[in-house]
């Protein structure tokens, strides 16, 4: 589509450029940019600008059409605007939605610390390799859910340093302290169980809990 190429063009200048006019009224490209680019940071796949752009533009023209007829009050036309217009508010409004439900868990962890130990095998150089060693600590959890020492498992095993003096153990792991990855692990595997494999930047782990205490911060502020 043309406007594609005219997008590219408009966004090296620094002065407001009009991207389009529907019914005489004006589109500014930074007003269009901004939708465009915040409705895709909240989607699991970008949308296609060609796609946006025939949404974007409906969306207007139904609202220039209604003005210009003098129709924007009916009950009708009441609902066909605010069906359009709750298709480009939906990714703002699920993503506040997310952004609320990670706060209160994030809320509902700090009021705990889970004592937590962990084995760490290094990221691979590809794909295969990881499967490969994704498959090697799948093994290693297996001996541990068979009955052999997750310390010693550790000690044998894993690539973290600390492992010399820990076995494993990361003490008591509190909110805010490790990549989310691992946190999620801690505050998600229950009591005495083994979390299946999981990646974080610095590798593969798998993390065992053994115990749930309330955070001393938690009860200071009781």
């Amino acid at each position: 589509m043309a406007l594609a190429g005219t997008l590219s063009l408009f966004a090296g200048q620094k002065k407001e450029q009009i991207l389009m006019e529907i019914n005489g009224k004006p589109i500014t490209l930074s007003e269009f940019e901004y939708m465009y680019h915040k409705n895709n940071q909240q989607q699991a796949v970008n949308q296609p600008l060609d796609k946006y752009i025939d949404m974007f533009t409906i969306y207007k023209l139904k609202v220039a059409d209604a003005e210009a007829a003098g129709i924007d009050t009916t009950k009708a036309f009441q609902n066909e605007f605010y069906g359009y217009k709750e298709e480009l508010l939906k990714p703002y409004l699920l993503d506040t939605m997310a952004l609320e439900v990670k706060a209160k868990e994030m809320y509902e962890r700090m009021k705990t610390n889970v004592l937590a130990s962990h084995i760490m095998l290094q990221l691979g150089r590809d794909a295969n390799d990881n499967k490969k060693i994704i498959a090697k600590l799948d093994s290693i959890r297996n001996c541990a859910l068979n009955g052999e020492s997750f310390e010693d498992l550790a000690l044998k095993y894993s690539i973290d340093q600390s492992v010399k003096y820990n076995k494993g153990s990361m003490g008591y792991v509190q909110v805010g302290r490790f990549p989310s990855e691992f946190e999620d692990a801690c505050f998600t595997t229950p009591v005495g169980e083994i979390s299946p494999v999981f990646a974080t930047d610095f590798g593969f782990h798998i993390v065992k809990t053994y115990e749930i205490r309330p955070d001393a911060r938690s009860e200071r502020n009781c």
